[in-house]
């Protein structure tokens, strides 16, 4: 099971969940969460809501890859960029 390294761990101390999993797994998993966690919206008020996920570059650059980068640090700036933002557009029909 994946979890978040301690604090005074570095990257070479570390396995990343991409380096697991395929980016194709993981975008599936983001999928099925949110499609589960947004699924009371659309059961009886609206079954016609689609949901579409996609990536986006985050908001900060990570440091450069490398064993002695401190954990926390990696893992303070994925906490910035790792993040969902809903959007509602009109059906254009």
């Amino acid at each position: 099971m994946t979890q978040l390294a301690p604090t005074n761990k570095t990257l070479g101390d570390c396995m990343l969940s991409s380096e697991i999993y395929t980016i194709e797994r993981l975008m599936d998993d983001y999928t099925r969460e949110v499609s589960m966690i947004l699924g009371n919206l659309t059961r009886d008020v609206n079954s016609t809501i689609k949901i579409a996920i996609t990536a986006a570059p985050g908001a900060e650059m990570y440091p450069e890859r490398i064993p002695t980068v401190n954990a926390r640090d990696w893992n303070q700036i994925a906490q910035h960029n790792n993040r969902l933002e809903l959007v509602l557009v009109a059906d254009e029909e």
